[in-house]
């Protein structure tokens, strides 16, 4: 690790002070509960860097964190150093260094679609996250293994560490199209330039099946473009 950067650690520990966490939901979605629905959450309580979801309501299977670390990365923080990176009444964070990330799989149907039939998931994923300025800053959202449409942000203030901290609160949502497969994946990254901290993880699913055009109605259509097209002729 540079000087520089536990010149910068040293001066954002000193801001935020130690503690610990919070395990409630920012703002779940309207749809959590329904059937085909999946929750999963990860305290980061140890310092494994593959771990099983603390809160896990999926009766597809287990959900898996993997942390991968980055440059500059000060790796698990332990809630009982007052020297690592804690918020009030927390179980532990990661540190991720620049470009480190959070990698989510999660089974959220029985089994793969089949018979030309896909699935919609929708997905809610929650992160909090410590933001100070030039000592860390917020990571950001990636779609893993499909594109993540309509993807929107937000932010709400979970705790403030006076004079120049705080911890922030992120949600993302969207959906991923055409998932043949019954399991999804997420990525929580900090940026290449910068390093991020990262308390808490939660994650929401919840899919529609898309069936194939059958046979038949592709053979109306068919029929009838030509029709259409035959009177267009005439």
């Amino acid at each position: 690790m540079s000087l520089l950067r536990v010149f910068f650690r040293t001066a954002a520990l000193l801001i935020a002070g130690g503690g610990g966490a919070l395990h409630a939901t920012l703002s779940p979605p309207s749809w959590y509960g329904e059937p085909g629905t999946t929750r999963q959450e990860f305290y980061f309580d140890t310092d494994s860097q593959s771990a099983s979801a603390n809160v896990l309501e999926n009766p597809c299977g287990d959900s898996i964190v993997t942390v991968t670390l980055g440059p500059y990365s000060t790796g698990w923080q332990d809630p009982d150093n007052e020297f690592d990176f804690n918020r009030s009444g927390g179980d532990g964070a990661w540190d991720l260094g620049m470009g480190g990330y959070l990698s989510v799989d999660v089974p959220f149907a029985a089994s793969p679609a089949g018979g030309g039939d896909w699935y919609r998931v929708d997905f809610h994923v929650e992160a909090v996250a410590y933001d100070a300025g030039a000592f860390a800053v917020l990571p950001g959202f990636h779609g893993e293994g499909h594109t993540a449409r309509d993807l929107a942000v937000s932010k709400v203030l979970v705790e403030d560490v006076p004079p120049l901290a705080s911890w922030e609160g992120l949600t993302w949502t969207g959906y991923y199209d055409h998932v043949t497969s019954n399991e999804v994946g997420f990525r929580v990254q900090a940026p290449a330039n910068n390093v991020s901290v990262v308390d808490n993880l939660e994650v929401f699913t919840r899919f529609t099946i898309v069936p194939e055009p059958s046979s038949a109605t592709l053979l109306v259509v068919i029929l009838t473009m030509g029709a259409a097209q035959q009177r267009r002729r005439a």
